[in-house]
């Protein structure tokens, strides 16, 4: 088993930034998922703490709202930690960080 801390220090995720819930980094993850699918065609009913879930931002980058859906669901099944992957030119708009907040669960 790793932590959130410990996949976030591979190199793979050396140019990543935490931007929420530092408190979480000691999370315990079991599991490793990479999703590229909006929510509208994922069940999440196998989602839960444990998940390290690394959500693919290219499947939305027309809409950035199809990944709201997805953050949402995965906050509500308190995953231990969510990676945004984006191309580099790309930000993450700021309607995620409001459906963070909503949720009130750091990822």
């Amino acid at each position: 088993m790793y932590t959130v801390n410990e996949i976030m220090n591979l190199s793979l995720f050396k140019k990543f930034k935490i931007l929420t819930g530092k408190e979480y980094l000691t999370n315990t993850v079991t599991t490793t998922v990479i999703l590229e699918f909006e929510s509208s065609r994922i069940n999440y009913a196998g989602y839960c703490y444990g998940y390290f879930v690394l959500i693919s931002y290219f499947f939305a980058s027309i809409s950035p709202e199809l990944v709201n859906g997805s953050i949402k669901n995965l906050l509500q099944k308190r995953v231990s930690g969510i990676a945004i992957k984006l191309l580099p030119d790309e930000h993450i708009p700021s309607i995620s960080f409001s459906v963070q907040k909503k949720i009130m669960y750091p990822f």
